[in-house]
């Protein structure tokens, strides 16, 4: 069984970001950086886009897990 081969392409975003804006295409951004198809750059692409929806419309990203026990709440 071959072992998962796991990429944190949050920290990818400006180089994709830039080779996009250069006229490259998702599946060639994905050739370039070795991910298995160009579905990872898609997904990434769309979750960025969903995130700064939710900033203009004033939607705050939440912090995950549990919050600390002397924590103020969020009026955000």
């Amino acid at each position: 069984m071959k072992k998962r081969n796991y990429t944190h392409v949050q920290a990818l975003l400006p180089g994709i970001r830039a080779m996009l804006a250069e006229g490259k295409t998702q599946r060639e951004v994905a050739e370039y950086y070795g991910f298995q198809d160009k579905q990872v750059v898609k997904r990434l692409l769309e979750r960025e886009r969903r995130k700064e929806r939710k900033l203009e419309a004033g939607i705050f990203p939440r912090l995950k897990g549990r919050s600390r026990k002397d924590a103020a709440p969020r009026d955000m």
